[in-house]
């Protein structure tokens, strides 16, 4: 055991570059499990303020491109296009899920 932990630790005596890879696999190993945990623990609840209005853009971009309404699916020029592209995906999803059910 003692001297897997000396193994481990070596890596930070390394040249610059194993040290910099480890301390960002570190970093992530850290960072990832606190960003994954909230939304985890109960992924019916709105974690950000506007989440539910990013749904309702999600539902309509989805709904107006079905449509073949290309216009309407313009809201702004920002990038929370992306966001809708994702969150309609999602919601597709979903429902394909729910119908499998049925």
């Amino acid at each position: 055991m003692q001297k897997i932990f000396h193994i481990r630790l070596s890596i930070l005596h390394k040249p610059d570059k194993y040290r910099k890879i480890f301390l960002f696999v570190l970093a992530i190993s850290i960072i990832a499990p606190l960003i994954w945990l909230p939304r985890r623990m109960d992924l019916n609840r709105a974690v950000t303020t506007d989440e539910i209005k990013w749904l309702e853009r999600s539902l309509k971009f989805l709904i107006f491109a079905k449509q073949g309404d290309y216009q309407r699916t313009f809201r702004a020029p920002h990038p929370g296009v992306t966001v809708m592209w994702l969150g309609s995906g999602g919601l597709l999803h979903e429902y394909q899920s729910q119908t499998d059910r049925i």
